[in-house]
């Protein structure tokens, strides 16, 4: 969670697809839902499709032989933001906790990779 002067607050959700076939069935349906649910909420939202992935992820997915594509999708709070970050966060991780999308996986982006991928509002 980030703020800056315009006092707004920032989240970036990582969406990983099992292959490429799973990114095609998968994407359009991930980006519109999370884009309505965060429009539902006067959120504003960005997706960066096709992320190149930091070095440490995209050897242990290598390694797995899984999960070799990713999208961003970076979610901004403002005061006129009908939900508060941390209750979007807790209610994005509940909705894809149980999903059956077993060939999508979806979660925040730890801080150590933010630095690779700034915020489109910054």
């Amino acid at each position: 969670m980030k703020q800056n002067a315009n006092k707004f607050t920032v989240t970036p959700i990582l969406v990983f697809y099992f292959d490429t076939l799973s990114a095609m069935k998968s994407r359009e349906l991930i980006q519109t839902a999370m884009r309505s649910f965060a429009h539902l909420q006067r959120i504003d939202c960005v997706c960066i499709d096709r992320i190149s992935l930091p070095d440490d992820i995209a050897e242990a997915n290598a390694q797995l032989g899984a999960y070799t594509e990713a999208d961003l999708l970076w979610f901004r709070f403002s005061t006129q933001s009908a939900t508060k970050q941390k209750a979007f966060e807790i209610a994005i991780r509940k909705l894809f906790r149980n999903a059956l999308l077993d060939p999508v996986w979806v979660f925040l982006m730890p801080d150590k990779y933010k630095q690779k991928f700034p915020s489109p509002w910054e």
